[in-house]
């Protein structure tokens, strides 16, 4: 009975009672396309879901969104202690809403994002999220990139 759950443990290196996420707050300056400067904040509340919403500007106005969507443990490395590594994965879906100085346009939001996260305690950690997805936007019939890599906390 205890061979599968320490064959577990030496494969992924996790601790057998890993913390529940409670949420991240992530940060991008200058470097995400198209926004310049960004912010984001997920709620991992509900077990393996997480639930976005990001405000973000640009040369031209600005833009948030609201989305959701399952989230996916790659790997927790961390130890008894909680310190250690988690690295996750989400596919995210919404909708984006962006004003320029000449219009504003909604649309749906897909992204998928990669979390790697340092844990220094059991609810504090530094975190690099890289995201990638598209923008439909409705107004123009046209898809936008958004793209971004960003930096914060998670707890």
């Amino acid at each position: 009975m205890l061979l599968p759950l320490a064959l577990g443990l030496m494969l992924t290196g996790a601790s057998p009672n890993p913390p529940p996420l409670i949420g991240s707050f992530t940060v991008s300056a200058f470097s995400g396309f198209p926004d310049v400067l960004g912010a984001s904040v997920v709620l991992h509340a509900i077990p393996f879901v997480d639930i976005e919403g990001t405000g973000a500007f640009d040369l031209f106005g600005f833009a948030g969104s609201l989305r959701g969507g399952p989230r996916f443990v790659v790997g927790d490395w961390r130890n008894e202690d909680h310190h250690g590594w988690t690295l996750r994965l989400s596919a995210l879906g919404g909708a984006r809403w962006l004003r320029l100085w000449d219009h504003a346009s909604v649309g749906p939001n897909v992204v998928g994002a990669l979390d790697a996260t340092r844990w220094f305690a059991a609810h504090f950690g530094l975190t690099v999220r890289v995201s990638a997805g598209a923008f439909w936007e409705l107004e123009f019939q046209q898809l936008r990139p958004d793209l971004r890599l960003a930096l914060g906390v998670s707890f």
